[in-house]
């Protein structure tokens, strides 16, 4: 399954754990790849998402927020199916956040 923000290219990707990767486009989050969807999908809502259920989105949104030099990759999924939407979001570091910490040269 692939979230993904139109008209928005990805520049490249990192992965979230074994089954998600996240795509960038500068320091934007444009996309949102999840493997072997059902199964993970299913984790995070807590109830069984079959592949028919995924065959019946009708929506997903994909919004982020920054915070404390955290970046919240939000996603939600709406189905035409009786299945409850899937509300969840992931957290990584901020890639435009410049730690007062690490020292550069």
């Amino acid at each position: 399954m692939f979230i993904y923000k139109n008209k928005h290219k990805s520049n490249g990707s990192i992965e979230y754990g074994k089954n998600i990767h996240i795509s960038f486009s500068k320091n934007e989050v444009v996309g949102l790849e999840i493997i072997d969807a059902s199964k993970v999908l299913s984790g995070f809502s807590k109830s069984e998402i079959t592949n028919d259920i995924l065959k019946t989105v009708n929506a997903c949104d994909l919004y982020t927020r920054k915070l404390n030099g955290l970046l919240f990759v939000y996603f939600n999924c709406k189905f035409k199916a009786r299945a409850k939407p899937i509300e969840n979001y992931l957290t990584i570091q901020d890639i435009a956040y410049n730690s007062p910490i690490v020292a550069t040269v």
